[in-house]
C-alpha cells in the first residue's frame, strides 16, 4: 500500500508539474488527486522540492545507468553510439518531455546539483568515448568533441521533444518513421566522424 502510494503521487506531480509548471502545482492538489493523505508527500520525499528532485532524477538516472553499464561491458566507441542511440529513442518515450526540456532550459536552484551530476557523467564519458575512437583510428582526428557531443545529443532530443508540433505543422515529417528517424541520426554521425581511411 505504501509502495503504491508513493508512486501515485510521483505519477499525479509529473502529470501536474508538466501541465502548470512547478510554481502553479500544490501539494494539497497532487494528494488530492493522488488520492492520498497530505502527510505522505513530507514522509516520502520532505517537502514539494524533494518530489520535483525524485521526479528528475527518475528521468535521467536510467541514462546514467546505461552508461554506468556500457562502461562495464566494454564495447567499442562504434557499438556504444549505436546502442546509445536505440536506448534513448526508448527511454524519451517514458519520460515527461517537456518537464525534462524545461529543467533543462531554466533549472531550479534545488536542482543544479542533480544536473550538474547528470550533464558532467555525460560529459566526461562521450569526451572520454570520442578520444578513444580517435586514438584507436575509428573517428577522424580532426572532430571537434564538444561539438560532435552536442550535435548527436541534440538531433536525438529534437524528433521527441517536437514531435507533437512536427505532427500537426509538417505533413512530410509526421509520416516518417520514428525507427527509421534514429537509425537515419546514427548513420549520419557516425558518417560525419568515422575515419574512412581506416
Amino acid at each position: 500500500m505504501a509502495k503504491n502510494s508513493k508512486k501515485a503521487i510521483i505519477v499525479v506531480a509529473t502529470e501536474l508539474f508538466s501541465a502548470k509548471g512547478y510554481e502553479a502545482t500544490s501539494t494539497r492538489e497532487i494528494t488530492q488527486k493522488a488520492n492520498v493523505n497530505l502527510s505522505m508527500i513530507a514522509y516520502y520525499f520532505k517537502n514539494k522540492e524533494g518530489l520535483y528532485r525524485a521526479i528528475l532524477e527518475e528521468c535521467l538516472n536510467p541514462i546514467l545507468d546505461f552508461i554506468n553499464e556500457s562502461e562495464k561491458q566494454g564495447l567499442s566507441p562504434i557499438a556504444f553510439l549505436e546502442s546509445y542511440t536505440n536506448f534513448i529513442q526508448s527511454h524519451l518515450q517514458k519520460i515527461p518531455i517537456f518537464l525534462f526540456m524545461n529543467e533543462f532550459g531554466r533549472p531550479k536552484h534545488f536542482t543544479q546539483d542533480i544536473l550538474q551530476r547528470y550533464t558532467l557523467k555525460v560529459h566526461t564519458f562521450f569526451g572520454n568515448l570520442l578520444q578513444k575512437g580517435i586514438e584507436q583510428g575509428d573517428f577522424r582526428s580532426d572532430i571537434n568533441i564538444t561539438y560532435t557531443l552536442i550535435a548527436f545529443v541534440g538531433m536525438l532530443n529534437f524528433y521527441v521533444v517536437n514531435k507533437k508540433a512536427i505532427d500537426t505543422h509538417t505533413q512530410n515529417i509526421s509520416e516518417t518513421n520514428e525507427t527509421d528517424y534514429f537509425a537515419h541520426v546514427y548513420e549520419i554521425l557516425l558518417h560525419g566522424i568515422k575515419n574512412n581511411a581506416k
